[in-house]
This record gives structure tokens, sequence and C-alpha cells, in this order.
């Protein structure tokens, strides 16, 4: 029974550490909202001019911008409302200068986040 114990204990433990040694190397995501805004338009804009024909005029149903950090390369993904349960799930590239390029969609029954 006590070597039981002790396996819990030591996974317990082990299980902790890494959660503090993930959160002591995190870094914080951007809370810079105008700049937030400004790559998710950026992503848009480019979709837009490539496949707008596509998804002109569909609502954003959701984005994982809360997720940039600045100054890293950052997979940013946009959900649009489609007919019915579609999304659009466009997405995007930026690079470490923040520059926004485009990589393409595709069509889901989920929004992706």
């Amino acid at each position: 029974m006590s070597g039981k114990l002790l396996s819990s204990v030591s996974l317990v433990m082990g299980m902790a550490s890494a959660v503090v040694c993930t959160q002591a190397y995190a870094q914080t995501p951007s809370t810079d909202t105008s700049q937030s805004h400004a790559l998710v338009q950026q992503c848009l804009q480019q979709a837009q001019a490539k496949d707008g024909k596509t998804f002109h005029s569909n609502m954003v149903a959701s984005t994982n911008i809360s997720r940039y950090v600045a100054h890293q390369p950052f997979r940013l993904t946009v959900s649009l409302e489609g007919q019915g349960n579609a999304f659009f799930n466009v997405s995007c590239h930026v690079d470490t200068s923040g520059q926004v390029s485009y990589q393409g969609y595709g069509a889901s029954g989920m929004p992706l986040d």
C-alpha cells in the first residue's frame, strides 16, 4: 500500500514540477488589441484578395489571436461562418517581424481555435 502511495506522490510532484517549469518559460500572449485586430484584418484582406469569391461576406466566428506572442512565428487561424453548419477556417502565417502572409483556407463543420 505504501508503495502505491509513494508512486502517486512522486507522480503528482513530477507533474507539479513540469507545470512550474512550463509556466516559468512560457511567454505572455499579446494583450495589444489594436495590433491583434490589425493582424486579423491583414489576414482577412489577403484571403479576400486571393479567395474572396468563396467567403466574401462571412462573419468572423472565432480566432486564435489571443495566443499570439510578439516577435514569435505564429499560425493565425480565423474561422468564418459559412452556410448552415459550415465554417471557413482561414490560415495565415505571422513572422517574427509581424508580417502576415495568407496560407489558405479549409471548410469544416467546426471553427478552429
